[in-house]
């Protein structure tokens, strides 16, 4: 488990999940299947967690606005958080918006 501090930010926040329209939804980058398939199973009204998404060239402001937007939309300080690539090896980390 790592904590990782971030900075308050102006950063314009990430659209969630749950706030994405049906030509949104279904317009999801493929290049990102674990995305494309959340978009797809919240456009056919399945049940699915609420999330946004963050690409590996997005910067650090970028994280702190998803971070933010995130733990804001669920009320969860700090969040639990798994992403897909290496970080899946370290299992759960946890990232705070303070």
């Amino acid at each position: 488990m790592t904590a990782a501090a971030t900075i308050p930010s102006s950063v314009v926040s990430a659209p969630l999940l749950s706030s994405l329209t049906e030509d949104e939804l279904m317009g999801a980058d493929r290049r990102y299947p674990k995305w494309a398939t959340m978009c797809q199973l919240r456009r056919l009204c399945l049940p699915t967690l609420d999330a946004v998404l963050v690409t590996p060239r997005q910067d650090r402001l970028a994280l702190d606005g998803a971070i933010t937007t995130l733990a804001e939309a669920t009320r969860q300080d700090p969040l639990r958080w798994r992403g897909g690539g290496p970080s899946l090896l370290q299992g759960w980390q946890y990232l705070s918006p303070c």
